[in-house]
């Protein structure tokens, strides 16, 4: 594990360490999970089935190790996102193209919208990675001119590898803006572990189903005597 973790990339030593806990944990888990359903395929369960009923036979331990999973995924999102995020703020122009974190972004000009109680200014940019298109990205910058506040939507492109945000600032008379770029690696695993912990938590928690007893049959003639 640490020299896969090597071989990509990964040098900081807090997070070489916290990354190879991590995937000591959960390979302990999924070893458990893959021993436990090919022993019940055996018996004629399909794969599918045998996972669902060995998850089910003990609740509380393989709930338990949901959770973990869940946890697990959290951590992965804090150490992606805290050592190898990139952040800049970018003065474009319409026309100009920037670069980071592998992505290549051109802002093609804002078009501007005038409402009764608000003015909007949306950026678009054509945004790639490496040779791949990623299409068309907009942003938008709202002012209520009552309230003198403004509001900013990002775009967002969101992947289980990486999110990429462009964040602007007051779009200039003058044609320039400042945009604030991210780069947030693994972020997607943080938001998903939020319905994996509930569920393992449902999962735990829940009652076991208990079988019925089997109805007692009694001959002729033991029947209780008459007084």
């Amino acid at each position: 594990g640490v020299v896969f973790l090597l071989v990509i990339g990964v040098h900081q030593p807090v997070a070489l360490t916290a990354l190879a806990v991590i995937i000591m944990g959960v390979g302990g888990i999924v070893h458990e999970w893959v021993r436990g359903t090919r022993s019940r395929s055996r018996k004629g369960e399909s794969y599918p089935v045998a996972f669902g009923r060995l998850l089910a036979a003990n609740r509380p331990r393989y709930g338990g190790y949901v959770v973990h999973l869940s946890i697990a995924m959290l951590a992965l999102g804090a150490i992606g996102s805290s050592f190898y995020n990139l952040q800049r703020d970018i003065p474009m122009r319409p026309g100009e193209t920037r670069e980071l974190g592998g992505y290549s972004f051109t802002y093609l000009g804002v078009s501007e919208r005038a409402f009764s109680d608000r003015d909007e200014g949306t950026g678009r940019f054509a945004v790639s990675k490496g040779d791949r298109d990623l299409g068309i990205m907009s942003t938008t910058r709202t002012f209520y001119r009552d309230f003198r506040i403004a509001a900013t939507r990002a775009a967002i492109r969101s992947t289980p590898l990486e999110d990429f945000y462009i964040v602007p600032s007051e779009f200039g008379e003058d044609g320039q803006t400042v945009f604030r770029i991210y780069v947030n690696p693994l972020v997607w695993w943080m938001w998903a572990s939020g319905p994996l912990l509930a569920l393992g938590t449902l999962l735990a928690v829940s009652p076991r189903r208990r079988l019925a007893p089997a109805p007692v049959t009694v001959p002729d003639g033991m029947g209780l005597a008459r007084v």
